[in-house]
């Protein structure tokens, strides 16, 4: 019994697997966890700005990622390396930007941060930390997959092998 379970996920993990997001998601969710980390230690016991924190974690988690994404996500053929980086590097910008963007509005404009520690009784950072992880983190994954899948890696990928 527990090895047909384990038979189908491996079945629908390799179906999966031929998707470009799913191999996004493989990488950029552990990453996304360093990102985090990095971010609520310096924020929560250092006692950095979390707009500092947030880029300290987004940096790390950049630095790593063009690579996992030229070679695995999106398949890249024709590696024309500081092109590429510079095109990731520019969309990651805007990918933090929107991050950014959406921080400030929940957190700093309409302060619906303390609306959800309220309901929830949660403490201030907590939902704070709720603020970035869900609604802007969502935003700036769809910003910097959309990106680099039109702009970065266009043309430049190979169709997925079936063996």
């Amino acid at each position: 019994m527990i090895h047909r379970h384990i038979l189908c996920l491996w079945i629908y993990c390799w179906v999966l697997w031929h998707y470009s997001f799913f191999r996004f998601g493989t990488f950029h969710a552990p990453a996304g966890l360093l990102n985090y980390t990095i971010a609520f230690l310096l924020f929560w016991y250092v006692g950095v700005d979390e707009y500092i924190a947030m880029f300290a974690g987004h940096a790390v988690h950049v630095a790593i990622g063009f690579y996992y994404d030229r070679d695995v996500t999106f398949r890249v053929q024709y590696k024309k390396s500081k092109r590429m980086l510079f095109k990731y590097w520019r969309n990651e910008g805007l990918s933090i930007s929107s991050i950014y963007l959406t921080f400030y509005l929940l957190v700093d404009h309409f302060e619906l941060h303390l609306e959800l520690a309220d309901y929830t009784t949660w403490s201030e950072e907590w939902a704070i930390v709720v603020m970035r992880a869900v609604p802007a983190m969502l935003i700036g994954t769809a910003v910097t997959y959309g990106l680099n899948k039109v702009t970065t890696f266009n043309g430049a990928s190979r169709p997925p092998r079936l063996s």
